[in-house]
């Protein structure tokens, strides 16, 4: 059984907290789609998934899943947001379930595995990394008892007889990426993530590339990009139009959707060839990446919304977070989707690295001047295994709760996750800034764009009054 825990609404002190926490995991999980898969077509096991987080379990609600199930292994997805469910339920197992392997993977677990092993001895191993190759030797061995080759399964930690943690070093990456056999959706209600109220209307994600080319200080992604075969590509996505009929778009979640112009142009020519152009799309890229040319090819296949992240519009700040971008390049790679019909997202964050009410102000000023209709907002948060969490760190991520949040919840930042602060910004400076500057530059680009406003509103009316109603609480 894999698992995607649920929000922290579901242990204390959350679960008795006035206010509700805001999920901050939504979509279905790739990552274990992609890992049942392989697993799957190996012909050996049996493999479910459950995404505890989209249906709300509670913790006794899942052991009654598991205990229906009744898997051998169990694996659980663990990011920074999740960490302190994954740990509880991962205890609650070994509590009271018997005989249940319990496996941890995913960001927070592959950059965290050491303090994870070593003060939460509820995990019998750690897959690090990319977890298809990984997870399914570790089955095999662990299975077939033959654990004294685990120490030859690389990207993997566990604790040995004396409490010592093995690390196993790093897998190297999987370049033909192919060979993983589509994400395996058919294993869970998939209708149910097919929604009117998404980035795009009625999407279905999809990766084309793993990896990225760059290291921004705040991410841990892996440097090493890889991409899909296009023909693979556009053969997953009429698969899903066949078994899912009331698709009409696509959320490419690669890292970095743009590394590569030529295969982002045999990537569009082929779409039109194959006739998906009227399946909206949308994409991450790097501005210092895009140019008209790959804009114009974007558009006449579909693409409607192009995603990037700036960050702020402080030159010393881009710098201190290795972005390796310019101002230059996002205001006229913006204006050029403008141009071609396409919406630019732009991202921001407040509270990086040498950041002042100053240069706060700078990025604001910025983006009112962007030709897009809207941008997005953040407080920069503090994950292991990142640049900021050596100018920052933080013993136990697990451990780590901001109690004040516990009561009054933030809508961009769990209590749970540690927030980057400077001198002059504490977290509770950094929320009322952060607040101030969203509500401002969302009714300015509102009233200066009242046509794209008008049919967002009418377009996802319940999204657009909750929307709306958060800005102003």
């Amino acid at each position: 059984m894999l698992i995607l825990p649920p929000n922290v609404t579901v242990i204390p002190p959350f679960s008795t907290a006035e206010k509700r926490h805001q999920p901050m995991l939504l979509g279905f999980p790739l990552g274990l789609g992609y890992i049942a898969s392989y697993i799957l077509r190996q012909g050996k096991y049996d493999v479910c998934i459950l995404d505890a987080n989209k249906d709300e379990l509670t913790i006794p609600a899942i052991l009654d899943e598991i205990k229906k199930y009744n898997p051998s292994f169990v694996g659980i997805t663990m990011y920074t947001v999740n960490s302190k469910v994954t740990v509880e339920l991962a205890r609650q197992i070994k509590l009271n379930l018997k005989n249940i392997v319990v496996v941890a993977g995913g960001p927070h677990a592959s950059d965290d595995y050491y303090s994870l092993l070593t003060r939460y001895p509820f995990f019998d191993y750690v897959v690090i990394g990319e977890g298809e190759v990984t997870f399914s030797e570790l089955l095999d061995a662990v299975e077939l008892k033959d654990t004294t080759h685990l120490s030859s399964i690389k990207g993997l930690a566990y604790p040995d007889n004396a409490g010592q943690v093995i690390y196993t070093g790093a897998r190297e990456l999987h370049n033909a990426i192919d060979d993983f056999p589509a994400p395996a959706r058919q294993l869970i209600d998939f209708n149910q993530y097919i929604s009117k109220d998404n980035l795009l209307p009625y999407a279905i994600e999809i990766m084309g590339s793993r990896g990225c080319t760059h290291r921004c200080a705040f991410c841990s992604f892996q440097k090493k990009w890889r991409p899909r075969r296009t023909m693979e590509i556009i053969r997953e996505m009429k698969d899903l139009i066949r078994t899912y009929p009331q698709t009409r778009s696509f959320l490419f979640f690669d890292d970095n959707f743009s590394a590569n112009k030529q295969r982002v142009m045999e990537l569009c020519q082929t779409i039109i060839a194959e006739g998906l152009r009227s399946y909206m799309w949308s994409c991450l890229c790097r501005a210092d990446q895009v140019d008209e040319e790959m804009i114009r090819a974007m558009k006449s296949a579909g693409c409607t919304k192009i995603m990037f992240g700036l960050e702020t519009a402080d030159p010393g700040i881009l710098k201190n977070l290795h972005k390796k971008i310019s101002l230059t390049q996002v205001k006229e790679v913006v204006e050029t989707a403008a141009h071609h019909g396409i919406d630019a997202l732009t991202f921001f964050i407040i509270g990086n690295p040498g950041e002042t009410p100053a240069t706060v102000k700078t990025s604001y000023n910025f983006a009112k001047k962007l030709k897009c209709h809207s941008t997005m907002w953040n407080i920069m948060q503090v994950y292991p295994g990142t640049a900021l969490s050596r100018l920052q760190p933080c013993d136990d991520f697990v451990g780590y709760l901001y109690e004040p949040e516990v009561q009054q919840p933030c809508n961009v930042i769990s209590a749970n996750i540690m927030a980057f602060v400077n001198p002059e910004l504490n977290r509770e400076q950094l929320k009322k800034m952060y607040h101030k500057v969203f509500r401002d530059i969302v009714l300015y680009k509102a009233i200066t764009h009242p046509l794209f406003t008008l049919k967002k509103f009418f377009g996802t009316p319940s999204w657009a009054i909750r929307f709306l109603t958060s800005l102003f609480r």
